[in-house]
C-alpha cells in the first residue's frame, strides 16, 4: 500500500519557510513584542529585544511573567498594574513609562497592545509591542524647554514695552 504524501511534504516544508522568516524578522527588530495564549494565559514567545532593552534573559519572564515589572519606576507603577489587569481581561490599550536600567539609566518606553479573536469574539491570542521613546522623549523636553523660555522672553518684551509707553505718556 502508498500514499503519496507530496501534499505534506509541500504544507510541512511552507510552514518551515513561514516560521524561519518570522524568526528573522522577529530576531532583528528593535521593538520588543510578545504573545500570550488567551486560554490558560501564558506567554508563547517574545522575542531578543527585550534582553536589549531590560538587560534581562528572555527566561526570566517565562518564568515569571511579571518579572518586567522590577524596573518600571515606582510613579509609574500602578499605572502599569492597571494597564496590565486590563490587558489580562482582553482589553487592548497603549501606555508610556519609564524603566530603570541596571545601569542606573531612564528609558522612556511606549506598550502598545492588541487582541486576536476568534469569529465568536473570544480572545484566542494577546500580542504587546514596547518601542524604546527615549530620544522622542528627551526631544520633547528640549522644545518644552526652549517654548518655556520664549513665553518667558515675550513676557519680558511685553513689560518693557509697556514700562517703556507709560514712560513716554507720563514723563
Amino acid at each position: 500500500m502508498a500514499w503519496d504524501v507530496t501534499d505534506r511534504k509541500l504544507a510541512e516544508e511552507a510552514l518551515r519557510e513561514s516560521e524561519q522568516r518570522f524568526r528573522e524578522i522577529a530576531d532583528n527588530v528593535d521593538e520588543v513584542f510578545w504573545i500570550h495564549s488567551a486560554n490558560p494565559f501564558r506567554l508563547l514567545y517574545i522575542n531578543p529585544a527585550y534582553e536589549r532593552i531590560w538587560n534581562r534573559t528572555r527566561q526570566s519572564i517565562y518564568d515569571d511573567p511579571t518579572s518586567f515589572m522590577e524596573g518600571i519606576l515606582e510613579e509609574d507603577r500602578p499605572a502599569m498594574i492597571d494597564f496590565f489587569q486590563s490587558y489580562l481581561a482582553g482589553q487592548e490599550g497603549q501606555l508610556e513609562y519609564r524603566l530603570q536600567r541596571p545601569d542606573e539609566s531612564i528609558a522612556w518606553l511606549s506598550v502598545r497592545t492588541f487582541i486576536i479573536r476568534n469569529g465568536t469574539g473570544n480572545p484566542v491570542r494577546y500580542i504587546g509591542i514596547v518601542n524604546d521613546i527615549t530620544s522622542q522623549k528627551e526631544k520633547e523636553l528640549v522644545l518644552h524647554q526652549s517654548l518655556l523660555r520664549e513665553q518667558e522672553l515675550n513676557q519680558l518684551k511685553s513689560q518693557f514695552v509697556s514700562t517703556a509707553s507709560h514712560e513716554f505718556r507720563t514723563p
